[in-house]
């Protein structure tokens, strides 16, 4: 297939298999893509994990473990680099001062014996984050006196033991033989995952890739906080897609580098993967400051995504939550369901990214006669915000010669055409009225003021 000149950073670096390359990026088909990455960046889910950092409680405590880095894309000779999250901070250490913690990961982990050792250039002893669901975490740097910092690249943590149905999932789809190419693998040569035991290892070397991933998957379709689902949905879809590659391509290189504070207030900067927006006090005009833990001092910032980035992800992001809407482990059928505040949680429905909710096309509800000698009736009618597709209640009630007659409606995803009540003639009930019955309709009164 010939491929049209590259115009774009993103254009050349893409992978032939990248159709989001292939079809070319605007703004206008990102906006039509309906994936809103700079708004997900700035959702409550991240801004919980990138504002205080390390104010939070206790992590559940999981057996700890060794943690790499890829930053030899960054000017990282002098820097002193800090893993946050989960209510914890750990200062990185170079390998080069500590060789022996590699050399012993590498004696478990295939993934990480395969990749050079250029590419391996900071570690973490000793990390512990939450043991039963994920942890969004980011790589910060350079703080000063004056709280100012800069936020290199963040990282989903996903606990180990969702690869049991990541694997699972996996073969499902491809029964025998080595597994889609994650863009990790891709970028570092090393062949692809064939066992469970595959898709942990490679989840111990943070890089450009892993950085990738967790923006992509920061789209609310996309994003787990169950363990099993999250590792399944970065595993076999963000992973292997061509778009995360290309992304963590362009992610090591200088345009895309580390995120810092806008220079000009309300525009993004040109150069960084994104801009650090300042959380803002408005009762002082300044931005709030960490005043607990060891980030005390620095200021809160939230991530604004490059716009290269965001337009570029947007088709990409679209393409992937079409496929995990397809995922039939990822959802599931409640039809019939009434949900009441306080009702006890439902362990089959953990990790879930969407469900079904069966509904008709006409709902036929009786209502109570409205009693002989009624002068008048008055319908109300309430929709509610829509967690199902379709449902009706009626009621009403008679005080002298007013009824009125109550309707309840909830609906979701579907077109809301109409809802009509139908009068019967009290001599005759099985016989409904109709308009020129009505002596109001015949005067043209029916309708007060008409």
């Amino acid at each position: 297939m010939k491929r049209k000149p590259a115009t774009t950073l993103f254009d050349s670096l893409a992978a032939p298999s990248d159709p989001v390359a292939s079809a070319g990026f605007t703004r206008r088909r990102f906006l039509a893509a309906g994936a809103t990455l700079g708004g997900v960046l700035g959702a409550p889910l991240l801004s919980s994990c990138l504002g205080g950092g390390d104010d939070g409680g206790a992590p559940q405590p999981p057996p700890d473990r060794a943690l790499f880095f890829d930053l030899s894309y960054h000017d990282s000779a002098e820097r002193q680099y800090f893993l946050v999250g989960g209510g914890q901070r750990y200062a990185l250490v170079r390998i080069a001062d500590k060789p022996e913690v590699l050399t012993r990961a590498r004696q478990a982990n295939a993934f990480l014996a395969a990749v050079p050792d250029s590419k391996i250039t900071h570690h973490v002893e000793s990390a512990v984050f939450s043991a039963d669901a994920p942890t969004l975490t980011f790589l910060g740097s350079g703080a000063d006196a004056n709280g100012v910092w800069a936020m290199d690249a963040v990282y989903l943590q996903i606990p180990s033991s969702g690869s049991t149905n990541a694997y699972a999932q996996a073969r499902a789809k491809t029964p025998t033989g080595p597994l889609p190419l994650s863009a990790s693998r891709r970028l570092y040569g090393v062949r692809p995952a064939d066992t469970e035991q595959d898709l942990r290892d490679e989840r111990a070397l943070l890089g450009p890739a892993a950085h990738a991933a967790a923006i992509m998957g920061a789209h609310p379709e996309l994003c787990s906080l169950e363990t099993a689902s999250a590792h399944h949905i970065h595993s076999n879809y963000i992973d292997s897609d061509p778009a995360t590659g290309t992304i963590a391509k362009a992610l090591g290189t200088a345009k895309y580098g580390p995120a810092t504070p806008e220079t000009t207030s309300g525009d993004t900067n040109t150069v960084g993967w994104a801009t650090l927006i300042p959380v803002v006090d408005d009762t002082t005009g300044k931005p709030y400051v960490n005043t607990r833990g060891k980030s005390r001092g620095c200021n809160q910032y939230l991530p604004r995504l490059h716009r290269d980035l965001t337009e570029y992800a947007g088709p990409a992001m679209a393409r992937m939550t079409a496929s995990v809407g397809n995922d039939e482990s990822l959802g599931v059928d409640v039809t019939g369901l009434d949900p009441k505040p306080g009702d006890p949680a439902k362990p089959a429905y953990a990790g879930k990214m969407w469900t079904r909710q069966d509904g008709t096309a006409f709902v036929d509800v009786a209502t109570p006669a409205v009693g002989a000698g009624t002068d008048s009736v008055v319908m109300t009618q309430t929709q509610d915000p829509g967690q199902y597709l379709t449902r009706l209640n009626t009621s009403s009630t008679t005080s002298g010669t007013l009824t009125t007659v109550s309707m309840s409606l909830l609906n979701a995803a579907t077109r809301y055409l109409g809802v009509y009540l139908q009068f019967f003639n009290d001599v005759k009930p099985d016989t409904a009225l109709t308009l020129t019955d009505l002596p109001e309709y015949n005067d043209g009164s029916i309708l007060a003021g008409h």
